[in-house]
């Protein structure tokens, strides 16, 4: 169920990125999200640091993953 939403979810964030054109990519303050300095920058540049956010935090749940997997189970220092 989860990762059914999560490709569902990204499927629309490419089908969104894919609509916008050349000249909304260049606009400054395209971008509406008012607790940010987004209005300040061109569109371009926030679905760049959006991007970067979204592999820094998906690194974080891909490395929780792994530790979940590698923990120690049963005896001490058995796993």
């Amino acid at each position: 169920m989860a990762l059914e939403r999560f490709w569902a979810a990204l499927d629309r964030w490419r089908a969104s990125i894919a609509a916008v054109t050349g000249e909304q990519l260049d606009t400054i303050g395209y971008c509406q999200y008012p607790w940010s300095d987004a209005a300040e920058m061109p569109f371009i540049t926030v679905i760049w640091q959006s991007n970067l956010e979204f592999i820094h935090h998906m690194a974080e749940i891909a490395l929780l993953r792994d530790l979940y997997r590698t923990r120690a189970t049963g005896p001490a220092g058995a796993r």
